[in-house]
């Protein structure tokens, strides 16, 4: 899966903005360089103008011998390294460059190789009709806190059947390996949650939303994607009252869907 991969990712828009605002407020420095040579340059002589262009004002004197030129700009922001490139171009208050669409980072690594991270939830939420003492229906909301079943995503890739991970889901289950509201699968179109039990019915069809809360080791903290997502497949454990559901996205916002394009591929 994605999310247990090492390498290279990236933030954008208000994770982005948060970051470089921070990056100027505690005046953390900026390497600015090529691959020749590079120059140090103090954040707080920095600005960021409209959320479009970075301005770098009374610029050291060797950061103009990179005017014109494709730099890159790193630094690091509690304890992660963030780099971008950008053209660097000498303008009559100093040195700008144009704002970047988003920031890469080096995902923090355990000492097994998998990302920190990958110990992401799913809230699910839904209403379902419920029946008072007195016989009154009404509609209940519902939330389902399900967290990540690590011994089965870490071998259901992305071209495994929905019937070799349920039937991988409903081992680890019968093992006590897994909490009985779990998060078995997920890529940037599909999601499959497993259940232990009948807590609520599903069926094909259905709309659900969610949201995916990751954890994250910068000033958001924690990113949460709010998404919604049709029930393609129900499938049952042939002992006892579990089920898996399986679903493709059919709601998520742009900037969402590339954050989570880059956490589980």
């Amino acid at each position: 899966m994605g999310f247990m991969e090492s390498g290279s990712k990236k933030v954008y828009e208000i994770e982005r903005n948060i970051i470089l605002e921070s990056v100027i407020r505690k005046r953390i420095p900026l390497v600015v360089g090529t691959s020749s040579s590079s120059v140090t340059v103090d954040s707080a002589s920095i600005k960021i103008l409209d959320y479009k262009i970075i301005l770098v004002q009374n610029p050291p004197a060797s950061l103009f011998d990179f005017s014109g030129e494709n730099v890159v700009v790193s630094f690091v922001y509690n304890s992660v390294p963030y780099s971008f490139q950008s053209v660097l171009k000498k303008v009559s208050a100093g040195m700008a460059f144009v704002m970047p669409e988003s920031l890469d980072f080096c995902a923090e690594q355990d000492e097994s190789g998998r990302k920190i991270s990958s110990d992401f939830s799913v809230e699910l939420f839904f209403e379902r009709d419920e029946r008072a003492k007195d016989g009154t229906v009404f509609r209940n909301k519902r939330t389902v806190e399900c967290r990540v079943c690590d011994c089965v995503m870490s071998g259901g890739g992305m071209d495994s059947s929905p019937e070799s991970i349920a039937a991988s889901y409903f081992d680890a289950l019968g093992s006590g390996r897994c909490s009985g509201a779990d998060v078995v699968f997920l890529s940037k179109e599909k999601i499959a949650l497993g259940f232990g039990s009948m807590m609520f019915d599903a069926k094909t069809g259905e709309e659900f939303a969610a949201w995916l809360k990751f954890p994250l080791k910068r000033p958001l903290n924690e990113r949460k994607i709010y998404v919604s997502f049709v029930v393609e497949r129900v499938l049952r454990a042939p002992v006892g009252e579990g089920f898996c559901l399986f679903g493709k996205f059919s709601g998520i916002k742009l900037e969402d869907l590339r954050f989570l394009d880059d956490m589980v591929g």
